[in-house]
């Protein structure tokens, strides 16, 4: 089965067995992908004996720093950078077909809210409408153009004023309102303004702590919470190195849809067993990576249980903070 047959199968059918189409993955990228291929080689170990998805190498992300993580030889639509500042060297990763990646948002947040076409579609991102490489731009500027009920003005702020009297307006109308916003500028919002609307859904992003701020998910929602009394919160968790996102009804335990899934490994053996309702480190398969790297190995910490959820508790120890939170407290 080559690429094509499974992108078509990720990207339309949703229908498939995740272990068997994952080790497909594997053995198409362990010969196609050059540095994923370089890098299994260094580990010595030979593609052919992995029979199994608990047995394949995680490539450690901070390789999106220093390499261009390509599967086969193509020239990209575009290119996304994480978060931080200049002095700081940010992971890239290429996207070869700018439209997938816009599929792959939607498949994800559809599996939460249905008809993005219902609402008016806000976000508060300070730092990041300059940042024409930011993979969170890039999503939440395409689903405020899939919405019908946004019209030609911008619906991305920095300014808290100009935020409150838009949603104010939105609610004067009876508006279904989905907001997108990164947490620490929503728990700033809210020092300011109380919005109390019955139809708002938050979506908040980022982590729990920056330089600045340290915060467990618990304390951030509850932030939230009570500066926006009647609205559903949920959390959104992603990466640059992702093409897909996870979101959380509940703010803390996070689903994917089923192209993509979750491993916690013991955080000091990255090659170790996997674990269920253990804490370690995040591994990511993510199916739709066709064409960069399925396989990732992250300097998250969290824990998984049995119905394929997560929870993310902060970072590996010595790991930088990075993150949505981290842009905001950079350029505040």
């Amino acid at each position: 089965m080559g690429l094509e047959d499974i992108r078509s199968m990720i990207f339309e059918s949703q229908d498939f067995d995740f272990e068997e189409l994952a080790l497909d993955v594997f053995r198409i990228q362990s010969k196609e992908n050059e540095v994923y291929k370089n890098y299994l080689h260094h580990l010595k170990i030979n593609p052919e004996s992995i029979k199994s998805i608990d047995e394949i190498p995680f490539l450690p992300v901070e390789f999106f720093k220093y390499h261009s993580v390509k599967t086969g030889n193509w020239k990209e639509d575009a290119y996304f950078l994480s978060s931080g500042t200049t002095d700081v060297q940010r992971s890239k990763h290429f996207i070869k077909n700018i439209h997938d990646y816009r599929q792959v948002t939607e498949i994800c947040l559809r599996s939460f809210i249905q008809d993005l076409s219902e609402y008016s579609i806000f976000a508060l991102l300070p730092g990041y409408i300059q940042n024409q490489h930011s993979s969170l731009i890039k999503m939440v500027r395409h689903f405020i153009g899939s919405s019908s009920k946004t019209n030609s003005t911008e619906r991305i702020f920095e300014d808290f004023d100009l935020l409150h009297q838009a949603l104010e307006k939105e609610k004067s109308k009876g508006s279904k309102i989905l907001l997108f916003g990164v947490s620490f500028a929503l728990m700033d919002f809210g020092e300011i303004y109380t919005f109390d609307h019955d139809q708002l859904t938050i979506i908040e992003t980022g982590g729990m702590k920056t330089h600045k701020r340290d915060f467990s998910k618990e304390q951030i929602l509850e932030n939230i919470q009570h500066n926006f009394p009647q609205s559903l919160i949920y959390s959104e968790y992603g990466m640059t190195e992702m093409m897909s996102q996870a979101y959380a009804t509940d703010g803390l335990w996070y689903s994917l849809p089923p192209h993509a899934r979750v491993y916690i490994r013991n955080s000091e053996d990255p090659f170790g067993e996997f674990l269920i309702n253990r804490q370690g480190r995040v591994n990511v398969i993510d199916l739709a990576n066709l064409d960069s790297c399925c396989f990732l190995e992250t300097a998250d910490l969290g824990i998984s249980n049995s119905n394929l959820q997560f929870n993310i508790l902060g970072r590996i120890q010595n790991a930088s903070i990075r993150g949505c939170n981290l842009m905001y407290e950079e350029i505040g």
